[in-house]
Parts: C-alpha cells; sequence; structure tokens
C-alpha cells in the first residue's frame, strides 16, 4: 500500500538548506510558477473538502482528474493544467510515473482543443501596435513593445526589467541585463535597431530624474496589465483574426532577423536559446505562419506609413517633441 505524503509533510522533512537546493533545480521564475499553480490545487481540494494530508499517489490522481476537468469547463488555460502536472511531480517526486489518468485527461483536452499557432508579429505591425498605445497615453507599454520585438524579449523578462538593468555599452548602444530569464538568471541582450535604441536612451535618461534605478523602466504594473492592453490594441485596429498574443513580439523579432538573413547561431544567443535546431525550427516554421495571418489592406498600408516616420512621431509622442 503506498504512504500518504504530502507537500508540507517534504518541505518538513528537509533542512533549509536541503529545500534551496531541492528547488534550486529550476530558475527562480519556474519555481515561483510551480508555487503559484501547486497551490492553486491545493486550494480547490480544500474547497472540495479533500485532506491531502491522507492522499495516496491514486488520490492525487482522482483529485488532479477532476481539477484540470474543472479548468476546461470553466475554459481556464490548457498551459495551467499543464503546469499543474509539472507542479506537483516537482514537489512531489513519487507521483512520478504514477498520475495514469491526469495524463490521458490532458491528452484528451489536447485532441479535442489542439494547440492554435500564434503568428509571429511583423515589424510594420509592431510599430502600428506601439503608436496606437502611446496615442492612447500608454508610453511606456509602446516602448516596451518596440524594444521586446528588437530583443526578441519574453513578457515577463521587458516587465520586469529595471532602470538599474540597463546601461551603454562602447557603440553607445543600450546594454540590458534580464535578471530572470526562463532559460537562466543574469543574461543579457544589446538593442540593435538604432531608433529604438535612441528612444530607449531618452526614455531611460528621462526615468532617472523621477525614479529610483530599482524603478521599472517601462512603467508596467504586470504581466497582465501588458496583455489587456495589448489584446485591446489589437482588437481595435481589427487584428484579432492574426491571433497575435505579447509573445508574438519575441517570436516575429526572431522571425525578421532570419528573414534578414541574421545566421541562426546569432538569433539563438541573442534570443536565449539553447538549441540551434531548436530557432531554426521555429523561425522556419514561422515564415509560414506569417503568410497565414490575413492583414487588412488598410491597416497594412496604414502599418507602412507608421514604420517610414515612426521615430520622429514616437519621439514627439515620448518626449513632447524633445527630438
Amino acid at each position: 500500500m503506498h504512504r500518504a505524503f504530502s507537500l508540507i509533510a517534504m518541505t518538513d522533512r528537509l533542512e533549509p538548506l536541503e529545500l534551496q537546493l531541492f528547488e534550486a533545480r529550476v530558475t527562480p521564475v519556474t519555481r515561483t510558477t510551480y508555487r503559484r499553480h501547486y497551490d492553486d490545487f491545493m486550494q480547490y481540494c480544500r474547497r472540495h473538502r479533500l485532506d491531502v494530508r491522507r492522499f495516496t499517489p491514486a488520490n492525487y490522481d482522482t483529485a488532479l482528474l477532476k481539477y484540470i476537468t474543472y479548468l476546461y469547463h470553466t475554459r481556464q488555460s490548457r498551459g495551467r493544467a499543464a503546469t499543474t502536472i509539472s507542479a506537483l511531480t516537482f514537489y512531489l517526486p513519487e507521483l512520478e510515473n504514477h498520475l495514469p489518468y491526469s495524463i490521458r485527461i490532458m491528452k484528451g483536452w489536447i485532441r479535442v482543443q489542439p494547440s492554435q499557432s500564434h503568428a509571429p508579429l511583423t515589424w510594420p505591425i509592431t510599430v502600428l501596435i506601439a503608436a496606437t498605445m502611446a496615442q492612447s497615453g500608454y508610453h511606456g507599454m509602446a516602448l516596451a513593445t518596440l524594444v521586446a520585438f528588437d530583443c526578441y524579449l519574453r513578457i515577463n523578462e521587458y516587465v520586469d526589467i529595471l532602470l538599474d538593468d540597463i546601461t551603454l555599452n562602447n557603440h553607445g548602444f543600450v546594454f540590458i541585463r534580464i535578471r530572470r530569464s526562463k532559460t537562466g538568471d543574469n543574461q543579457s541582450v544589446t538593442v540593435s535597431n538604432s531608433h529604438v535604441n535612441a528612444l530607449l536612451r531618452r526614455w531611460a535618461d528621462r526615468r532617472r530624474l523621477t525614479a529610483s534605478p530599482q524603478a521599472s523602466l517601462f512603467d508596467i504594473p504586470s504581466a497582465n496589465h501588458y496583455r489587456i492592453l495589448f489584446h485591446k490594441t489589437v482588437t481595435s485596429l481589427g487584428l484579432s483574426d492574426c491571433h497575435y498574443v505579447p509573445h508574438s513580439l519575441r517570436h516575429g523579432g526572431a522571425t525578421h532577423s532570419y528573414a534578414e538573413h541574421v545566421p541562426i547561431k546569432d538569433i539563438a544567443q541573442r534570443g536565449r536559446w539553447k538549441s540551434f535546431r531548436t530557432v531554426q525550427r521555429y523561425v522556419q516554421a514561422a515564415l509560414a505562419i506569417r503568410l497565414d495571418a490575413v492583414i487588412p489592406p488598410l491597416r497594412a498600408a496604414q502599418a507602412d506609413q507608421w514604420k517610414a516616420s515612426f521615430y520622429p512621431w514616437m519621439s514627439d509622442a515620448l518626449f513632447n517633441g524633445q527630438l
């Protein structure tokens, strides 16, 4: 018979240093995500009066199956369900290979709702989105949009950048420290687009006049705030059918570089990917997906216009005409 176990019991039997090493298997970002999803699952169990202290692996599998079904029924993301499974097996290694029903119901969910490929953004459409944000007064998020495309940034990476995280290299281009990333801590990237670089330098200089070094560079309250604004902006532009999401900026930036004949190894290094082959499949598939993004002709023409004159206009919007 399987003995009962729980996260509380597991952490109680580990000394602080042991627990620190136990959790060090993943990055801090992943660890925080796992803890949040684990807590959500435990709250679900408490609401349904399930005593996890007496759970066997089979009990965990049954409760998790019901939780995944609940997420599906309430139209939560499939990624949330998958991450919950990963979180449980991370904190409770005894569950490895003991969640047969939960794994199978996840496969069913994938079959019923296949993943939707999100089109990579092009540079003209990125400029149009940023300009629309700026017109609405969201200047920091507008600039973050341009920087995310240019530097292939993940949403949490650019939301978390502090004023203290940027400096200039020997050529006058902004060097960005990425404190926490999916692939490790203390990574970096340098802005390459000269116009984006000029805007970012001016923005940082202005922010430093009123904000501390530990303040948010783009003054974005949270990743969720950015997602909401991004979605509203894309919808307002009539681009909902293109399935753009914030990750389309990273995807689009890498695809743009590949189309401009930047070597795969340089793209991989700049984007902090570990595998060249992964990047190659990523951008080659993206070129095909980009062709399926039907952009209304009016918006395409508008985007090309913004692209041609975005620097003086954006500079005026961000700095009140002070070029």
